[in-house]
């Protein structure tokens, strides 16, 4: 179980975070918190006096990254959707090529998702409920770090590897990793997505051991029928 912040007590010499674990409190001295509360879309004056269409409070862009006045372009977290560096950097690169004459599109599908907390979590493509509700029929496979060997041994056996898959195509739609590096193993899941690659091909790929990338192998073997450590 996550432990859970319920206050921060201040005391003018020291803070204390007061976390709730499994129904036990401890508190956390520190000086400083750091406190996370979200983020607004920050659109200057001279932005909004070249009359851009705006969805909501983004700029809108096309494909592209096009916006409703010629020749603008617009990237990043002024036009909405995942507020990521890595995606903001792939759209800028886009809409500056795009700029110069170029087509270049962005594959919103493939873009990895990841929080670095303990344990981390990442995430591409579709989940299983997103995939049901787009009418696919799904397989799912998973596989817990607790029955993979550098897991083990580096004592990070708290997590697990899960990938849904297309049934009809064997195509990989998505996968969501909770464990040890997590944002690092979840590359090899969006080039599997970027590619369109199937579930099979993971299995059967051999993987170096030990290591954290086979928790991927044996959660795609689980999902056609191949699982053996599981």
């Amino acid at each position: 179980m996550l432990s859970c912040r319920k206050e921060i007590k201040n005391d003018d010499v020291e803070l204390a975070t007061v976390i709730e674990e499994n129904g036990i409190e401890a508190e956390i001295i520190s000086e400083k918190v750091l406190v996370a509360i979200g983020r607004e879309l920050n659109l200057t004056p001279d932005i909004m006096a070249l009359g851009l269409k705006m969805d909501g409070k983004a700029i809108a862009v096309n494909e592209f990254m096009e916006t409703s006045v010629p020749n603008v372009y617009a990237a990043g977290d002024v036009v909405g959707g995942k507020l990521l560096a890595h995606l903001a950097f792939a759209e800028g690169k886009a809409a500056a090529e795009n700029a110069c004459g170029g087509r270049t599109k962005i594959n919103y599908n493939a873009v990895p998702s990841c929080v670095y907390t303990h344990p981390e979590v990442a995430s591409v493509g579709l989940t299983e409920a997103n995939a049901v509700a787009e009418g696919y029929t799904v397989k799912v496979g998973r596989f817990d770090f607790r029955n993979n060997g550098r897991a083990l041994c580096q004592g990070s056996r708290d997590g697990f590897a899960k990938v849904v898959v297309d049934e009809e195509s064997g195509i990989i739609l998505g996968a969501q990793i909770l464990g040890a590096q997590a944002s690092e193993l979840i590359s090899e899941v969006t080039l599997a997505v970027t590619l369109k690659a199937k579930a099979e091909i993971l299995a059967e790929m051999i993987h170096p051991h030990p290591t954290l990338s086979e928790a991927i192998m044996e959660a795609c073997g689980d999902a056609v029928g191949k699982a053996i450590h599981k």
